[in-house]
């Protein structure tokens, strides 16, 4: 079986970018027509923009530096940019692997993986996973077949 690499979904970045649109046309809104032209700081205006900007970059990063390899014998997660962390596990270890979702998770057809296994350390948590049924159902059978 060839290595097969699981990455997060980016669609919560256009949930995250959807919603800072419709709070940017309701705040300058409110700015340009309810704040006296006298009374106006640009910096009310701004700061909306870049805590919104933070909070995208943030979850992209998230996003692009988290993955998941499916490579028999192995399962190897890898994540994070300053905290990396790195674990590998034997597919034959694995002993459950659970998908949530919650209801705007399946609107969006993305979700969580757990995968339990029977090492010390315990499992690893994957979250916005698209079609994260079928990723279970891989992981589960490569781990049938090892």
């Amino acid at each position: 079986m060839n290595p097969k690499v699981i990455v997060p979904s980016k669609k919560p970045l256009i949930g995250i970018a959807a919603l800072e649109a419709v709070v940017m046309a309701v705040w300058a809104y409110v700015y340009f027509t309810m704040i006296p032209p006298a009374s106006r700081n640009v910096l009310y205006l701004v700061a909306p923009v870049m805590i919104f900007s933070l909070i995208m970059s943030l979850t992209a990063m998230r996003l692009n530096l988290t993955r998941l390899t499916i490579a028999p014998p192995q399962l190897n997660f890898e994540s994070g940019l300053l905290n990396k962390t790195q674990r590998s596990f034997n597919l034959t270890k694995i002993q459950d692997v659970r998908v949530e979702q919650s209801i705007t998770e399946r609107i969006f057809g993305i979700g969580t993986i757990h995968i339990e296994t029977a090492s010390a350390g315990g499992g690893v948590r994957v979250e916005s996973i698209d079609s994260p049924r079928q990723v279970a159902d891989h992981i589960l059978a490569a781990a049938r077949q090892s």
